[in-house]
């Protein structure tokens, strides 16, 4: 990530994919993780399984949410976007809301993306499914705006 101003504590990404389930057991299209520090210390990921989408938040080696939902069958575009703020998360997948939370933190360390893999255990956790397109949005949108995004 460029140079920021704390937007990373208030932000929201957009991603929409094709999942083609070749890897159902936890493809990651999207990771956001710290540079510094190991594995899920420090990460916010969206994770595809066999027929639902789950979305994880660590900080300090701590699980601070965890929201799943959103079944969807193989070859079927989906539209997923997270917004976050202190205390204030949102999970959408095609225009529905999975969930909300108030995570106790989310890691103000995160660095960098890893988009369709999750570096440390590649072979395992590849996404092999088609990213039409990520957006990030340097706020927290509103539920209305991830409703509209993501339908």
């Amino acid at each position: 990530f460029p140079s920021h101003d704390n937007w990373l504590n208030r932000s929201t990404f957009l991603i929409e994919m094709t999942f083609d389930n070749k890897n159902p057991n936890g493809a990651i299209p999207l990771f956001l993780q710290s540079g510094s520090n190991s594995a899920y210390n420090y990460a916010t990921y969206i994770q595809c399984g066999t027929s639902s989408i789950q979305l994880n938040v660590f900080n300090n080696g701590s699980q601070q949410l965890y929201l799943s939902g959103g079944n969807y069958t193989n070859g079927q575009t989906i539209k997923v976007a997270v917004a976050y703020k202190a205390n204030d998360l949102a999970f959408y997948i095609n225009g529905t809301q999975i969930g909300t939370g108030a995570p106790a933190s989310i890691s103000s360390n995160l660095s960098f993306i890893q988009l369709g893999r999750y570096e440390d255990a590649a072979d395992y956790f590849q996404y092999n499914g088609k990213i039409s397109q990520l957006l990030l949005f340097k706020t927290r949108l509103s539920n209305a705006d991830l409703a509209a995004l993501t339908a």
